[in-house]
């Protein structure tokens, strides 16, 4: 009877079964957590496809500043979010657990398929063993918490399902007309598409079993005449990219390659070792510092010892991987270069920017897939069952070399289970996400603004004002980044001294003057500072202005510089500082008496944003204009039923 049951519960669907019940238990909280970080800008006014309509030169524009990707099949599925549920970060974090869940069963099937090819004895053990440990992995929780992993969980889609083509289909047309449609659509969603041909070699090399005649350069040149049609198809598909990229676009490649970054690329270079370095660690060793952040500086601070012996072990564990692969033919290493390849991008070898960052677990997506892939199918019983394990074993009243494996593997996916669950609630809110990457980078300033700012939109005043005035005891001066936020950290504590502080940003840095000038546009590109965080400066100083200098003709004049400044930032409106900007705008039209105007507005702002949300910025305003009640504003915004009352 256990017999049956074990073998009735270990069968294929069964399998699969038990990692999506494993991915529903780790990942269903994710169903409520709210728009973090970059979602905040993708999930904004341009998703309301009744005021925008959907064009391909929509599709085509991408969300953030200065990054020239083009991924218009991914960002199509952020409009469909939009146009069947709204703004709604359930049904957003739903479409994502579900892909999440589409790519952990394509690594089973994937791994399923290759053993198949290769003659190994059939068993659903290492197909269920890679799926879980790419289910649970810690480095999976960036793309599979945060909405805007989408674009790696579609590109990894396309590419599993491309390389199961690859692998199962036997017709040669239908094979390469499947697998370069799937790649073109990977291509649409994130540039990884693009290192595919490389990555197929290396899984082609892996179910081909060289003859005595094949050894060396002849292996090679065969498994290119093998692949010759599908290599010609995949750069035609990539040419047709190009192609449609510079007509988004206007170019190929957003960089520009001029003496900055080549200059650029020299000084990174030395990087990618170091990169390398933390791609393995974060996909073999992810227990400790996984975080939306990881910082280049901490990287390149002088090295230690510790430093140095793990260069060290990442050169001999590439190389290994790499003898193994080519000299010993091991199939397993052919499919963890495979997994390698899709890293290639993002090694800092070409110049993409990636805000100073040394990597980011989001883009382990792919790799990590062939990576679990690698580990499953390799032939430990080659090592356990050696003769001089078996007696070192034996003549020791210890576990045997196999029970001691098996001992060794349940607590290391134990420990990434635990991990992942740890770690998924830091993607709950943009307090959570930035709590944990100061608890690891204190002292990088990104980190440090990014924080301080989510404390301060959390409600954490004084804990925001308490951090800001540790930074500048510890650095003498604040830079104007944080001082700006402590002008909005006066501001919301009704501090008068607010008026002043913002006065004197304002005056005192040239960059917020650039608005009068008639190349504007140039000056700011050319600014060191962020275009939103003059818009910030300005959206704050207006309330400023408003509530303790009484003059809401001057607060409005304001508010519309701080539009100007967001909307100069880039042919894009971030939806976080729109509604700022919008909802103090608003209240400055209320109280102005212009009434029709203001409810025009809100009315529009709410196709975006819930009618709550506004109020909860108008009201404030309102409410501390309004304690002078004998103001004739107050009393006919009292009269209309707009002001003391909630609105609903």
């Amino acid at each position: 009877m256990k017999e049956k049951l074990l073998y009735y519960f270990s069968r294929p669907a069964w399998l699969m079964g038990w990692v999506i019940l494993v991915i529903l238990l780790l990942y269903g909280q994710v169903l409520s957590f709210d728009y973090v970080w970059d979602d905040n800008i993708i999930f904004g006014p341009r998703l309301n496809t009744t005021q925008n309509p959907l064009d391909f030169a929509e599709l085509g524009r991408p969300f953030l500043q200065n990054i020239g990707y083009f991924r218009p099949l991914a960002i199509l599925t952020f409009f469909m979010d939009v146009y069947i549920a709204g703004y709604n970060p359930e049904f957003s974090h739903g479409v994502n657990l579900v892909l999440h869940i589409l790519n952990s069963l394509l690594v089973l099937v994937v791994c399923q398929r290759i053993l198949d090819r290769i003659g190994r004895a059939p068993s659903i053990y290492p197909p269920f063993l890679a799926a879980l440990i790419y289910a649970v992995h810690p480095a999976m929780t960036e793309t599979a918490a945060w909405i805007s992993g989408r674009f790696d969980l579609l590109a990894t889609f396309f590419i599993l399902s491309a390389t199961w083509a690859y692998i199962s289909l036997h017709g040669k047309w239908l094979k390469v007309t499947l697998v370069s449609l799937l790649t073109f659509l990977a291509l649409l969603c994130k540039e990884t598409g693009a290192l595919f041909p490389v990555a197929i070699l290396c899984v082609g090399a892996a179910l081909h079993t060289p003859s005595d005649a094949e050894r060396g350069k002849t292996f090679y040149l065969e498994i290119l005449r093998e692949n010759a049609v599908l290599l010609s198809a995949l750069m035609t598909v990539f040419l047709v990219y190009i192609a449609l990229r510079l007509q988004a676009q206007g170019d190929a490649y957003f960089q520009k390659f001029d003496r900055f970054n080549l200059t650029y690329l020299y000084e990174k270079s030395f990087l990618a070792l170091e990169t390398i370095k933390f791609y393995l660690r974060q996909a073999f060793f992810p227990f400790h510092g996984i975080s939306a952040q990881h910082p280049v500086s901490y990287a390149v601070s002088p090295w230690s010892m510790a430093d140095i012996l793990g260069n060290i072990a990442t050169l001999l564990i590439m190389a290994t991987v790499v003898v193994f692969a080519v000299r010993k033919h091991s199939r397993s290493a052919w499919i963890f270069l495979s997994g390698f390849a899709y890293l290639l991008l993002v090694l800092h070898i070409i110049p993409i920017f990636i805000g100073e960052n040394l990597g980011h677990e989001r883009f382990l997506a792919t790799p990590l897939a062939f990576w679990a892939i690698a580990i499953a199918m390799a032939r430990y019983d080659a090592i356990i069952d050696s003769p001089r394990l078996r007696h070192f074993f034996s003549s020791r009243r210890v576990p045997s070399a196999r029970s001691l494996a098996w001992l060794l593997a349940a607590w290391w996916i134990l420990l990434l289970i635990f991990t992942t669950f740890l770690h998924i609630p830091d993607w709950k809110n943009d307090l959570a996400l930035w709590r944990r990457a100061y608890s690891l980078y204190p002292d990088d300033a990104y980190t440090q603004y990014q924080y301080f700012s989510s404390m301060l939109f959390g409600g954490l005043v004084d804990q925001a004002e308490e951090k800001l005035k540790a930074l500048e005891e510890k650095n003498g001066s604040l830079d104007v980044e944080f001082q700006v936020l402590y002008g909005d950290v006066l501001m919301r504590k009704r501090d008068a001294e607010g008026l002043n502080y913002l006065e004197g940003i304002i005056h005192s840095v040239r960059q917020f003057q650039l608005h009068k000038q008639e190349n504007a546009a140039e000056l700011l590109r050319a600014s060191a500072l962020p275009f939103g965080l003059v818009g910030y400066a300005y959206a704050s100083y207006s309330e400023a202005v408003l509530l303790f200098g009484n003059d809401p003709e001057k607060a409005l004049e304001l508010v519309e510089i701080a539009r100007w400044y967001f909307a100069a930032a880039s042919a894009l409106e971030k939806a976080e500082f729109v509604t700022f900007t919008d909802a103090r705008r608003i209240a400055y039209l209320y109280i102005l008496g212009k009434y029709e105007e203001a409810d025009a507005l809100r009315m529009d702002m709410q196709s975006v944003f819930s009618p709550d949300a506004l109020w909860s910025v108008i009201r404030p305003i309102l409410a501390f204009y309004c304690q002078d009640s004998s103001r004739n504003a107050c009393r006919e915004l009292a009269a209309r039923n707009i002001f003391p009352e909630k609105r609903r």
